[in-house]
């Protein structure tokens, strides 16, 4: 896959680098989700390389496919349905991913309405692969009048880690945040930091299926505004986030629609 530059990474829109839209590629003939075949749950991800819900030994981000938390993969597409915490549907969320490069690097650029984007709000994120890491490291966020803010993220916000793999394991991430108006003006940096904790690997039914493994982590801000505020997601190797709880906003997201060239393709 050719990689294609920013020109300008801190003015960049969705029409002018992607040219995709939200929609999702549906296709016939679907593989099973990974993860979804029958057997016991363990603490910690089956090892056996044939199992569809192992993390794989490839290099993260090699394409196609890629079987990872948080894959990376040009053209991936993701939907979720929102909902309150007794189940009354808001509305949805949703995102695409495109291969760019930032910073003479291989890197992912990921648009939609998805990452911690509040309402009314959807967003363009820049996400690296560091070794076990996927990393957001610029964000501009857009409303309907166009550029609202611009962030960046040293060395970045950590969005998932292949460590996440065995029941306990614990780590916290520090960063430093620096955020700008829309014409990168009035730099107002903050440190910034989260714990992340595997609690459960766990068979879990969402909306787009039923997965046998999904990777329970709780992430905790212990750095910066709205310290202790917690989110709890469920990722799947292969598939990325299929759930998300806000026990603050009492709100949860859950998986409807994902397509991976070269992996996945659900419902």
């Amino acid at each position: 896959m050719t990689t294609q530059p920013l020109r300008n990474p801190h003015l960049f829109t969705l029409a002018g680098v992607l040219g995709l839209s939200l929609g999702l590629t549906l296709g016939c003939n679907q593989p099973p989700p990974p993860g979804s075949e029958a057997g016991d749950s363990n603490d910690e991800l089956n090892d056996d390389p044939s199992d569809s819900s192992d993390m794989g030994d490839g290099e993260p981000g090699d394409e196609p496919g890629d079987n990872t938390l948080y894959p990376l993969v040009d053209g991936a597409s993701w939907t979720y349905r929102v909902t309150t915490i007794s189940g009354q549907v808001l509305g949805e969320k949703g995102a695409t991913l495109s291969e760019v490069t930032w910073n003479d690097q291989q890197a992912w650029l990921r648009s939609g309405n998805d990452e911690d984007d509040d309402d009314g709000l959807w967003s363009e994120s820049v996400i690296i692969r560091e070794g076990p890491l996927a990393l957001r490291v610029h964000k501009q966020e857009n409303g309907p009048t166009g550029i609202i803010a611009l962030k960046d993220y040293d060395p970045g916000f950590a969005r998932a880690s292949e460590r996440w793999d065995t029941v306990g394991y614990k780590e916290e991430l520090l960063y430093v945040r620096t955020e700008t108006d829309e014409f990168g003006q009035e730099p107002d940096s903050k440190d910034r930091g989260h714990t992340y904790e595997v609690l459960a690997i766990e068979p879990l039914v969402v909306p787009a299926g039923t997965f046998a493994a999904a990777v329970k982590v709780e992430r905790i801000r212990t750095v910066g505004k709205s310290s202790g505020e917690v989110v709890v997601s469920w990722y799947v190797p292969g598939v990325g986030k299929i759930r998300e709880y806000r026990p603050a906003d009492s709100r949860v997201e859950e998986l409807t629609q994902v397509t991976i060239p070269g992996g996945v393709n659900l419902p």
